[in-house]
């Protein structure tokens, strides 16, 4: 996803939530940096950007 970031537009190079808790610790949940491509989890309390998407299917 990466390399296809100027076709979304609008991309901070940051950090960005994902939806998706760590399994092992509820107290955090996983980010993608957008600089570096690097996943993550963080501290739920912290401070990220986000990015709301549209559900799809893919192939339209």
């Amino acid at each position: 996803m990466l390399p296809k970031l100027s076709y979304a537009g609008g991309f901070a190079a940051d950090n960005y939530w994902s939806s998706s808790q760590n399994s092992t610790n509820a107290n955090n949940a996983w980010n993608q940096n957008f600089n570096n491509g690097n996943q993550f989890d963080n501290n739920k309390n912290n401070t990220l950007r986000v990015r709301p998407v549209r559900g799809f299917q893919y192939g339209t």
